[in-house]
């Protein structure tokens, strides 16, 4: 049997897919549903649900932001503060 060496990236997607685990335990544990927390955000609660399913990277614009609030990203220097 092999040992499969775990690159940076598969490192990267692994630690996101636990972070949208987490996320999704905690609207679970805390009894909010996702779209009540995506309309007192300003956020599509369809959009909300595609960043928790890992549908996009999530790298610019409201998805980015979403994934930002969710603690799933840190906020980029243009963010913090605002």
């Amino acid at each position: 049997m092999t040992s499969k060496k775990v690159s940076p990236v598969n490192h990267d997607v692994r630690e996101m897919v636990q972070e949208r685990a987490k996320a999704r335990k905690s609207f679970n544990k805390t009894g909010v549903s996702i779209a009540r927390w995506s309309v007192a955000r300003g956020y599509s609660p369809v959009l909300v649900q595609a960043v928790l399913a890992g549908k996009y990277i999530c790298l610019r614009g409201e998805s980015h932001r979403i994934a930002v609030d969710l603690g799933l990203k840190t906020p980029t220097d243009d963010q913090v503060g605002a």
